[in-house]
This record gives C-alpha cells, structure tokens and sequence, in this order.
C-alpha cells in the first residue's frame, strides 16, 4: 500500500461522514486505552463540541489514508 499525499488525504476527509470524522478525532491510534467506555467518553465529548460545526468545516488532524493496491483478486461463489 502507499500513503496518500497530503492533497488526496484532504480530499478523502472532505467527504468522510460527520460521525467517521469525530472517530478519527477521538481515537489516538497505536495507543492503548483502559476500556471501551474511555473510548466512548472521548467520542460523547467530540460530538457536544462539534455539535454545532458544520461537517466540511472540521480540520483534519495529523492523519492520512493509505491506497491499498490488490495483486490478485478471487472471486467465491457459494452453493445456494
């Protein structure tokens, strides 16, 4: 896979859904939490503080996405 540039990175925040955004926010990757209810504390708190924000008006963090590009592609079939 290949880190997207700053440029396609905004592009792709651009048009994440509100709540998708708040997660990115609120989740500080690699880091260990002490339970989910941490998790979803920080979350409640993101929500209440950009209750009233636009979705196309919130920043990105220090984040970007990844282009993840498939070598061989199987297709299955079930038996139904």
């Amino acid at each position: 896979c290949d880190k997207l540039d700053k440029s396609k990175s905004d592009l792709y925040w651009k048009v994440r859904p509100k709540k998708c955004k708040l997660s990115a926010i609120t989740s500080q990757q690699s880091k260990i939490i002490d339970n989910k209810e941490v998790l979803d504390e920080k979350y409640d708190e993101m929500d209440t503080k950009f209750m009233n924000i636009d979705n196309e008006n919130i920043a990105r963090p220090e984040w970007g996405g990844y282009a993840l590009r498939a070598h061989k592609i199987e297709f299955w079939k079930g038996d139904s």
